[in-house]
């Protein structure tokens, strides 16, 4: 679970500083709009190509780990000896897409404290308003047109929409990733059998 959790902190710092464009991008005057539009996609364009590399080459790294393990596993197996197995940071295809929905973990906390404060603190000029006005522009920002939400129902859809859509981009590059490996491992594999006659 470390690793996992480890593993998720780059995407999330990704989501922040993105966020954090976001919201500048925001600032601009309304008779700029298309300007507005233009920004807010290359932003979350770069916010999908920067996640993809990132988990992309941690897709290599952990399938070459598992190459590493089941070479330990194989000497384990003939000589009985007591090798250290790193079985945290091996490729499986599931945690990929962990590492982008544990990324969003804080921004579902943050939607649901939200949710609560608009149920029962409506007015925004008390503390806890003016706290959900906050919190609605930190979980929202995607959906924000001239400094208005589109739809509390709308942007509440997309909020959560986000966490699959994270999820998706973390997990397939990740796959992607361990499968360059794994292609080239194969090749390595041929050639030495091609040369020796034997598996490696």
């Amino acid at each position: 679970m470390k690793y996992l959790i480890k593993q998720a902190v780059m995407p999330f710092l990704n989501m922040i500083f993105c966020m954090t464009i976001g919201l500048a991008v925001f600032t601009i005057e309304e008779d700029l709009m298309w300007l507005e539009i233009l920004l807010c996609i290359v932003n979350m364009a770069f916010f999908g190509i920067s996640m993809s590399v990132a988990c992309y080459k941690d897709g290599q790294k952990a399938y070459r780990v598992l190459v590493d393990n089941d070479a330990m596993r194989r000497v384990v197996a003939r000589t009985g000896e007591d090798l250290p197995i790193n079985r945290a940071e091996e490729y499986k295809a599931w945690k990929g897409f962990a590492f982008g929905a544990l990324s969003c973990f804080p921004s579902v906390v943050l939607l649901i404290i939200h949710f609560i404060l608009q149920m029962f603190v409506p007015d925004a000029t008390t503390v806890f308003g003016m706290l959900a006005g906050v919190l609605s522009i930190l979980v929202f920002g995607l959906f924000l047109i001239d400094g208005k939400l589109v739809s509390t129902k709308t942007s509440y859809a997309g909020a959560f929409l986000i966490v699959p859509f994270v999820a998706l981009i973390t997990g397939i590059a990740y796959i992607l990733g361990a499968k360059s490996i794994e292609r080239n491992q194969k090749q390595i594999e041929q050639k030495h059998k091609q040369i020796h006659g034997e598996d490696l």
